[in-house]
């Protein structure tokens, strides 16, 4: 017996389609709204069938779908990822400045280790973007 698309079936479908969107955004953009109206199109031609609670259900978890969509589409193995890249990118410049301060520490004990008549004006430039030049004066 053929069931009709109420509002409440059609809800659980776009609940559905929706959580398979965050987990496919490896895929390139029209790949991704393809595999959005194909996974949309399938369940509604079986809510008609069998209902949408058990096309929902017969199609399993959004994870493991995504998981078979990439690895049709991307290949089998790691894969890039934003989580990593965006870390790196955040954590990178935390790093760097932390050694290139340590540089200058090194740089004013190097100077002040050459011994007790050391006169002058010495500069770390350091990196432009990165640090701002220091001047260390030694009467």
């Amino acid at each position: 017996m053929p069931h009709s698309a109420i509002w409440i079936d059609r809800l659980r479908i776009e609940r559905l389609v929706w959580s398979l969107d965050p987990r496919l955004y490896d895929l390139p953009s029209r790949s991704r709204v393809a595999r959005h109206r194909e996974v949309r199109a399938n369940l509604l031609a079986a809510a008609t069938e069998a209902g949408a609670a058990e096309a929902v259900r017969r199609l399993g978890d959004s994870r493991e779908l995504a998981e078979e969509y990439l690895a049709a589409e991307l290949g089998e193995g790691p894969r890039h990822s934003w989580i990593a890249a965006a870390l790196f990118l955040l954590t990178m410049p935390l790093v760097l400045n932390f050694f290139l301060g340590e540089a200058e520490n090194a740089y004013q004990q190097a100077i002040a280790a050459t011994g007790t008549h050391t006169e002058g004006t010495f500069t770390w430039s350091g990196i432009v973007w990165l640090q701002s030049s220091v001047t260390f004066v030694f009467h």
